[in-house]
């Protein structure tokens, strides 16, 4: 059955798609390699408070994104920013499998689940180190991982400069040499995974 996206989220993107062109001069490069259907973790580089609006302007289905809680405190707030996919997220103890319960629900219900690996924004545009969840909810669920990167001119995304988004051939963990998840596999996929990302973005440069 085809996926259908909250009103709220369709008037959205009807905003944000022209907005965002003058605003970033965005171009969206590989869309092709966006999976059509089916669930699927988008794995990206973190530099920008824009960057899941800018994912999403890529393709029309609709992206889940977990969030930090703090961004949930407003009522008013954090009911826009649920009703456009977002979930939040408390690092460490029992919110943090929760918000890993509500991934692996979405996953399971077909949806894609949208991932920044390196935990926080990069503040210098350089790429941070990335952590092994995107990988683990990808042998777990039994998904692909499309990995992604937003290139800003200089390395930075800067309004009314000039930025790329680039989506790249989606992984399977067979092909990141995932077969048990181990620690140790899931370490050296993640690996594996952020030279992707890297190579998207060496490739991007401008």
């Amino acid at each position: 059955m085809k996926e259908k996206n909250p009103f709220i989220y369709k008037i959205a993107r009807v905003v944000c798609v022209p907005v965002f062109k003058i605003l970033y001069r965005y171009e969206i490069k590989n869309r092709n390699n966006i999976p059509e259907d089916g669930a699927y973790i988008l794995a990206c580089n973190h530099q920008s408070y824009t960057d899941p609006v800018l994912l999403s302007i890529g393709q029309k289905r609709m992206i889940y994104f977990m969030a930090k809680e703090e961004l949930f405190k407003n009522k008013f707030f954090s009911a826009l920013i649920r009703a456009l996919g977002a979930f939040p997220v408390h690092r460490g103890g029992v919110g943090d499998s929760v918000a890993i319960g509500n991934a692996q629900s979405l996953l399971a219900q077909g949806r894609i689940l949208g991932i920044f690996p390196e935990g926080k924004r990069s503040l210098n545009g350089e790429l941070l180190k990335m952590r092994a969840g995107a990988v683990m909810l990808a042998y777990q669920s039994g998904v692909p991982i499309v990995p992604a990167c937003i290139t800003g001119k200089g390395g930075r995304i800067k309004m009314f400069g000039k930025v790329r988004i680039t989506y790249g051939d989606p992984l399977t963990c067979r092909q990141l040499g995932v077969s048990t998840g181990s620690g140790k596999e899931l370490r050296e996929a993640t690996r594996i995974l952020a030279e992707k990302i890297a190579d998207i973005r060496e490739h991007d440069k401008f």
